[in-house]
């Protein structure tokens, strides 16, 4: 795609579960999503580079994200091996129109 760019910003946590950033804090349960306002700083952004974390999971499992009003995927993000671990990942997620994407999680965990 012509006319991309990558332009570096400060980093801020927009979302946590673990502290109410975001959102109301507390654990995401299993087999649930949520839509998240990544705060662009401009209309014209068209992804991001995120750190997804598993914080706390409770057992095995995994996490997928991707833009909101798209097919969720069929690979996931993150991976959690075993209960009570804090796992994260990068990655660069296209963001809807509206600056918002879903995080899915197959297990109870902090994201």
């Amino acid at each position: 795609m012509g006319g991309l760019r990558l332009t570096p910003v400060t980093p801020t946590r927009v979302y946590d579960t673990r502290n109410g950033i975001g959102t109301t804090a507390g654990l995401v349960r299993a087999a649930t999503s949520r839509v998240i306002d990544v705060q662009r700083p401009a209309p014209e952004v068209k992804a991001v580079l995120a750190n997804v974390t598993l914080a706390g999971a409770q057992g095995l499992g995994f996490a997928q994200a991707w833009p909101t009003r798209t097919r969720r995927p069929s690979t996931s993000v993150i991976n959690s091996t075993q209960g009570g671990e804090v796992v994260a990942n990068s990655v660069v997620l296209p963001v809807a129109d509206d600056g918002t994407i879903i995080v899915g999680t197959s297990v109870t965990t902090h994201l």
